[in-house]
């Protein structure tokens, strides 16, 4: 069976189910403890720059929070589109649309200890104080990056705050996370660390020296991994069991 990366299960930007009361699992909602404002919004797609919301909408089917609920987007005449391939993705205010990003497993990043992309669309992490429903749109600024290594596998995670947050025009920067999201991104990166633990794992690890990028850093991140799937739909790298639909 071909793995589609669609509408319940991957991204425009950042799509994961979420599966409650399984700490194990990537695909979880988790509010961090130290930071009671902070929450990683999974199965929202992140549109990063000024883009204006398409007439895109999350549909839902059967009960939330068992095994049998879908979430999938439908345009404005009710077809069914995927949030992976067709939701614009637009970086600053370059004009260029660009769709989406994935981590090419076949490369390997010399700055995280030569790991290979982990075969999925790039995470991000949104650390404003909006409490995002299922299925939102949401328009962010990268500001930070973190090179996460997680079972040999890298695994990047794009630091992000949206349009709309209140405190959205104070950063614009890493530095400018520590100083009005203090201590935000060290707990970012030492629970991304930790989660697995409990699992009996060992800790996940980081590269680019232990530390969280800049934007430009992120930037260029973002930038890589859209054309790695460029080439991916353009089939110029094998997709193996990713659909391409």
């Amino acid at each position: 069976m071909k793995r589609r990366l669609s509408a319940w299960n991957s991204p425009g930007l950042m799509l994961k189910a979420i599966e409650k009361n399984q700490p194990s699992r990537l695909c979880w909602l988790l509010s961090l403890s130290l930071l009671s404002w902070f929450l990683l919004f999974y199965f929202h797609v992140v549109i990063f720059g000024e883009h204006s919301i398409l007439p895109i909408s999350a549909q839902r089917k059967w009960t939330p929070e068992t095994l049998d609920y879908i979430i999938f987007f439908v345009d404005n005449s009710g077809k069914k589109v995927s949030p992976w391939h067709d939701i614009p993705l637009q970086i600053q205010k370059r004009q260029t649309s660009i769709l989406s990003i994935w981590e090419d497993p076949s490369f390997a990043n010399s700055e995280a200890e030569g790991a290979l992309g982990d075969n999925d669309p790039v995470d991000v992490v949104e650390i404003g104080e909006h409490r995002g429903k299922v299925g939102e749109i949401l328009k962010v600024k990268p500001l930070s990056a973190l090179a996460m290594i997680d079972e040999g596998e890298l695994d990047w995670k794009i630091v992000a705050i949206s349009l709309d947050d209140p405190r959205a025009s104070l950063v614009n920067d890493i530095d400018d996370v520590d100083k009005h999201f203090p201590g935000t991104l060290t707990a970012i990166r030492n629970w991304f660390r930790d989660y697995k633990i409990p699992d009996g794992k060992p800790a996940n690890k980081f590269g680019l020296g232990n530390k969280a990028a800049n934007k430009d850093y992120a930037l260029k991140v973002i930038t890589e991994t859209n054309e790695s799937w460029a080439k991916l739909v353009k089939r110029s790298i094998p997709n193996g069991d990713l659909s391409l639909l």
